[in-house]
């Protein structure tokens, strides 16, 4: 409500709709990136790289969880 009392209806509006599409980005890389990650967790040849991706994956979604 704080943002919406120092902008406009419309910019809130916006504000809200990309940061939803942000959320639905996360979430299709999450589905995208998940079988992969699986297959290479059953055969622990995870690659740093992989590994990389993964914490930052983690990360991200710590803040959608716990933060917004």
């Amino acid at each position: 409500m704080y943002t919406l009392n120092n902008m406009t209806a419309a910019n809130f509006t916006l504000i809200y709709a990309v940061m939803s599409g942000l959320f639905y980005v996360f979430l299709f890389t999450l589905l995208i990136i998940s079988t992969q990650a699986f297959e290479d967790s059953k055969s622990e040849d995870v690659k740093e790289s992989t590994k990389l991706v993964l914490k930052i994956l983690t990360f991200i979604m710590s803040i959608v969880l716990f933060i917004f």
